[in-house]
C-alpha cells in the first residue's frame, strides 16, 4: 500500500465526486467505479463529504448512470451520523 501526501480532504472529495459523475467512461468500468467513488465519499471524514453526496443525491437523473449514483448518495446519506445528512433526508421524505 502506498500513502499519498500533500493532498487535502476537501481535494479528494471534489476528486472522488468528479469521478462518480463522470459520464464519458466506459460503461463496464463507470459501473462499478462510480459506485465505489460515492461509497469512499460516504465514508470520508472530511466535512465536505455530505455536502458532495447531497449535491449528488440531487442530481436529476437523465440517465441510468446518474440515478444510480443518486441511490448511492442518498444510501451513503442514511448511513451517516452527520446531523445534516438527517436533516437533507428529513426534507426530502417531508417534500
Amino acid at each position: 500500500m502506498r500513502w499519498l501526501t500533500g493532498v487535502s480532504g476537501r481535494e479528494t472529495v471534489a476528486f472522488l465526486q468528479a469521478l462518480a459523475l463522470d459520464e464519458s467512461l466506459d460503461v463496464d468500468i463507470r459501473t462499478p467505479l462510480s459506485s465505489a467513488t460515492v461509497r469512499a465519499i460516504a465514508l470520508h471524514r472530511d466535512p465536505t463529504a455530505v455536502p458532495a453526496l447531497m449535491a449528488m443525491a440531487e442530481t436529476k437523473p437523465v440517465s441510468p448512470h446518474l440515478t444510480r449514483i443518486r441511490r448511492e448518495a442518498m444510501q451513503g446519506l442514511g448511513q451517516s451520523a452527520d446531523p445534516r445528512a438527517l436533516e437533507f433526508l428529513a426534507g426530502i421524505i417531508a417534500k
